[in-house]
């Protein structure tokens, strides 16, 4: 395990701060231009209080920031990786590029779905609440309250049906497909191969087995 110097840290420092710029750089270009326009063309916007306003701006900030942030701080811990450490996470990420290649397009639906459901059930319910309540506020015989509820009855049965779509995509399988072994990860017994700390009777032994794979 490599041990962290002041450099290093600054250094993840330093990549995570350009990283929270850019995410705020970019929600201000996305939400500046929107809000703009909202308060150039929508009449409702316009009447909205400006701390719920100011909230809309958060809510779209607040996110790219964090997210940018974050993945700026692992791209640079990837970087600080050498020799063999490096060389097993460059083996494992062509595997999986390779099984992704190797999919059809109905598999890469599934695996798209299994790795990113949470992600894409919340941005559903938020994107159809959001039109739904576009399209009721045109009836102005409803107070904003029956608007609100009515636009959240929408978004929830349209959520329904997407859990249940996601879990249809996430489990179901077809009789071609082949079922897969559990995949042990004995990378560390890999490594100490390759740097030459396993003697030549240790090779030779099996791998330990947890309870759960015996």
């Amino acid at each position: 395990m490599k041990v962290l110097t002041p450099e290093d840290i600054a250094g993840h420092r330093a990549a995570t701060t350009k990283g929270a710029i850019r995410g705020i750089l970019l929600g201000a270009a996305i939400s500046a231009p929107t809000f703009y326009t909202l308060q150039r063309r929508s009449h409702f916007y316009k009447q909205l209080p400006l701390p719920l306003k100011a909230f809309g701006v958060v809510v779209v900030v607040v996110p790219c920031f964090s997210i940018s942030a974050e993945k700026a701080g692992e791209a640079y811990e990837r970087e600080q990786w050498t020799g063999v450490g490096k060389q097993e996470l460059d083996a494992k990420a062509q595997a999986a590029l390779d099984r992704w290649s190797s999919l059809d397009t109905w598999g890469k639906v599934k695996d798209w779905s299994k790795s990113n459901k949470w992600g894409l059930i919340g941005t559903s319910w938020a994107s159809v609440m959001a039109g739904s309540f576009y399209l009721v506020n045109r009836n102005n015989a409803q107070s904003f309250a029956q608007k609100l509820v009515q636009a959240r009855v929408y978004a929830q049965a349209w959520t329904v049906v997407l859990m249940l779509a996601v879990a249809f995509t996430s489990g179901y399988s077809t009789d071609e497909e082949v079922p897969q072994l559990k995949n042990t990860d004995h990378s560390w017994r890999e490594i100490l191969e390759q740097e030459g700390y396993m003697k030549p009777e240790q090779k030779q032994k099996e791998p330990l087995k947890t309870p759960s794979e015996k």
